[in-house]
């Protein structure tokens, strides 16, 4: 089975940079069924110029495929991964955020679960005493599910939120088995910045929300477009 691996970014090649071409090479070695697609939602930090630089191989050799989405001032997390996910030729996508890095351990447990239970989910989180800040949004998930709860709720805006609602609608609606992997088994991540809660509140109360009244089903049927 074929897995997509996705990552979107606006003006983040400071952390493409240090985690993409890496990543590629431990896919490579994984011996896995692949590819990587790439999201610049307007960036205007020099991403284009890398990647004609650094990805142009990789995209003829059908490794990587790149999107790009123009004037936009406001990055949409939603959003964003939904365009991802529509456009994956993947059976199975793996969010993959600009500071992620990939390990081999972390690969080799995605077709051991999905061969023997084909309704699981992945999820990597943190030590508890850390918090799960930097791989929380790291979820595998088919992409026939996810079309069929129509992706993450584009009525979130700004930050946070949307992966664990996504989660929990996916694990109410398919009831699948659900893994967990913990960090050490995933991969390292590049930290920085610190999380507001008060930025998540508002998404926060969307997703309570879409759980107490069994919207597990989100968005309407243009979702995933970019506008």
């Amino acid at each position: 089975m074929k897995v997509s691996f996705i990552t979107r970014c606006m003006n983040r090649l400071e952390h493409i940079k240090e985690t993409y071409l890496l990543n590629i090479d431990v896919a490579l070695q994984s011996g896995l069924d692949f590819e990587f697609i790439l999201l610049d939602w307007s960036s205007t930090d020099g991403l284009q110029e890398w990647i004609k630089s650094n990805l142009s191989n990789y995209i003829k050799k059908d490794i990587v495929k790149v999107i790009t989405v123009k004037d936009q001032n406001i990055f949409h997390r939603s959003k964003t991964l939904n365009i991802l996910g529509k456009s994956c030729r993947g059976e199975l996508i793996c969010n993959l955020d600009a500071d992620n890095y990939l390990c081999l351990d972390f690969l080799s447990h995605i077709p051991k679960v999905f061969n023997k239970n084909p309704n699981s989910i992945i999820h990597c989180r943190g030590r508890p005493k850390r918090g799960w800040r930097g791989i929380f949004g790291r979820i595998v998930y088919r992409k026939d599910c996810f079309l069929k709860i129509r992706g993450y709720d584009e009525s979130m805006t700004g930050y946070g939120e949307e992966d664990m609602d996504f989660l929990n609608r996916y694990c109410h609606y398919f009831k699948p088995n659900l893994v967990i992997i913990r960090e050490n088994e995933c991969g390292k991540c590049i930290h920085h910045g610190i999380d507001e809660p008060m930025k998540m509140a508002k998404n926060k109360s969307t997703s309570d929300y879409n759980i107490k009244n069994g919207n597990f089903i989100v968005n309407s049927t243009d979702w995933g477009e970019a506008q």
